[in-house]
């Protein structure tokens, strides 16, 4: 007799949705950041975990994070580290094509601080930054299901930790003035009479 036919696959249910936060635990190369959030003020990880918010993220890689040194002084500082991370973070998804069509364009954060968002280059840029410069869109349009994740190439910079610009080089010394009583004194010894023609 002939074998029984095989039971009919049960259907696979569909794939589960991704929040933000799930998506950076699952990127090797997002840790620092994940573990950045998770040192960061509980509200944030819960809203980069909630399925209802509408989210976009620039996510800086580990090699960005490695690029400003020893981290230990910003993430124990709680408050400090949660508006930096705020920085990366705007209240609407922006895909990356949105973002190419933009030229320098004052983009606000949940910092309630404006991050500088240009693609006219062809690329997106995002200013300012810790260590200077634009960082760039290295993988754009991560989905997932309460907004998007752009991955960066540079740490996204807290007005008060951007850079100040170079000071210009101090000018060459200069000897010192002489005092104006012998500048007068030549003007006053010229006897009156030279004068006159």
């Amino acid at each position: 007799p002939s074998p029984p036919p095989p039971p009919p696959p049960l259907p696979s249910p569909p794939p589960s949705c991704k929040s933000i936060a799930q998506l950076a635990s699952e990127t090797s190369s997002l840790s620092t950041l994940l573990a950045a959030v998770e040192a960061a003020d509980p509200a944030l990880l819960a809203q980069l975990s909630d399925p209802d918010s509408t989210l976009t993220l620039f996510a800086p890689t580990d090699a960005a994070f490695a690029a400003l040194g020893d981290l230990t002084g910003v993430l124990s500082d709680r408050p400090l580290l949660t508006s930096l991370l705020r920085k990366h973070l705007l209240g609407s998804v922006v895909p990356a094509q949105t973002a190419l069509s933009l030229s320098s364009a004052s983009v606000a954060t949940l910092a309630a601080e404006d991050v500088l968002v240009d693609g006219s280059t062809g690329s997106v840029l995002v200013s300012p930054t810790v260590v200077g410069g634009a960082s760039t869109v290295v993988t754009a349009d991560v989905q997932a299901c309460n907004g998007v994740v752009h991955v960066v190439d540079e740490v996204l910079a807290l007005a008060a930790l951007v850079p100040p610009p170079s000071p210009p080089p101090p000018p060459p010394a200069s000897p010192p003035l002489p005092s104006p009583l012998p500048v007068e004194a030549p003007a006053s010894s010229f006897p009156a009479s030279s004068f006159s023609l």
